[in-house]
């Protein structure tokens, strides 16, 4: 009888640990899936951590990224599209967790996702955005392309 006991509480305690890993929080939130702009702003830190990791300055155009559109495909169609806005020239410090450094372009009227300078990625309301640090040395994008584009318009 003990014989059976023992296997009856062997078969007990393998069965829970089969069965308790699928049981239960993980205690990891999940939220919704990320938006093609959050997936742009990780594009763009990963770019920006890649170029200062290189020694190289920091990018001052979307040509910078150009030649590594595929290596950063999120980063590059969010921004040819005008999802995501970003102030070139600015370079990746991960001690500074308070200034901007890009965001999807709907943000400062009502709010959206948000790249640091640290590299983090935040969900501002306008109110916050408007009141989060700008780079003082940066170019918006919206800025730099529109120069881009009047010289092309120019040479036509």
């Amino acid at each position: 009888m003990t014989l059976s006991r023992l296997a009856y509480g062997f078969a007990f305690i393998v069965g829970l640990a089969v069965a308790a890993p699928g049981c239960g929080s993980s205690g990891a939130s999940r939220s919704e899936a990320p938006t093609q702009a959050a997936l742009a702003l990780e594009d763009i830190d990963s770019f920006l951590r890649m170029h200062k990791k290189g020694g190289k300055p920091a990018p001052k155009s979307i040509k910078d990224l150009a030649p590594m559109e595929n290596g950063f495909p999120q980063a590059y169609m969010g921004l040819q599209a005008g999802a995501v806005v970003v102030y070139w020239g600015v370079d990746f410090d991960p001690t500074d967790s308070k200034t901007v450094v890009a965001y999807e372009k709907t943000a400062p009227e009502s709010g959206g996702e948000v790249l640091m300078r640290d590299g983090s990625t935040v969900k501002m309301t306008a109110e916050e955005f408007k009141a989060a640090p700008k780079p003082a040395e940066g170019k918006l994008s919206t800025e730099v392309d529109a120069k881009s584009a009047k010289k092309t318009a120019s040479k036509k």
